[in-house]
């Protein structure tokens, strides 16, 4: 399911969720808000008194959502071949030139509580017939171990809480194959998982061909 999707379906459930309970507290005049208004307004008491109902719990519903957003911290992995396209929304494809190399993009985009970092890894998972090469200055935040790229969070500098930065990284196909795609995206390590942290990638299929 789409990140829009779940986007959606999550505000139709506030929304659902807020006329139901205004529609209760009204039934149940809690607060004695349509006694009050039936006095004054006979025939609109009962919308009148919803409409302040839906007004008070989307308020509360707002202040809930900004105080848990403190605690949030967002991690987003990007893929592309190319630095100048970097959208996680798109499903890259990659391809080798002649000498059998190719360079991929990794974006990077963290926010929120700093504390989350600490000592915590992306990883994402190559196969075995590629050999990655990053470039030396990164060495601190990228590291590869058996076919597996790891990015260090911690060691990324982020100013206020919040960064973005890209990786290029180059590929080496190490044997022929015939022709294949492999699709690659990035997986969180499994201590930083939890309700607190909100992870998305896109992926990119690696293709054992020429362009």
């Amino acid at each position: 399911m789409s990140n829009k999707k779940k986007s959606e379906i999550i505000q139709s459930i506030k929304t659902v969720s807020i006329a139901l309970l205004s529609a209760i507290c009204a039934k149940q005049d809690f607060l004695h808000m349509h006694s009050f208004f039936t006095s004054i307004f006979t025939d609109k008491a009962y919308a009148i008194t919803i409409t302040l109902f839906s007004a008070i719990f989307t308020c509360i519903m707002v202040f809930i959502e900004e105080f848990l957003g403190r605690f949030c911290t967002k991690v987003a992995i990007a893929f592309s071949d190319s630095k100048n396209n970097i959208n996680i929304q798109n499903v890259g494809a990659l391809y080798f030139s002649e000498y059998d190399t190719s360079k991929l993009y990794i974006e990077v985009s963290i926010s929120g509580n700093g504390a989350f970092f600490e000592g915590q890894k992306v990883c994402i998972y190559f196969p075995d017939w590629l050999t990655m090469q990053i470039d030396p200055k990164h060495c601190e935040i990228l590291n590869v171990e058996e076919h597996v790229l790891k990015i260090n969070l911690s060691k990324i500098n982020a100013k206020n809480g919040n960064a973005d930065v890209a990786f290029p990284i180059e590929i080496i196909k190490d044997r022929m194959f015939d022709k294949s795609k492999v699709e690659i995206r990035a997986e969180l390590e499994k201590s930083l998982k939890n309700i607190f942290v909100q992870f998305k990638t896109n992926s990119i299929q690696i293709c054992n061909e020429s362009k």
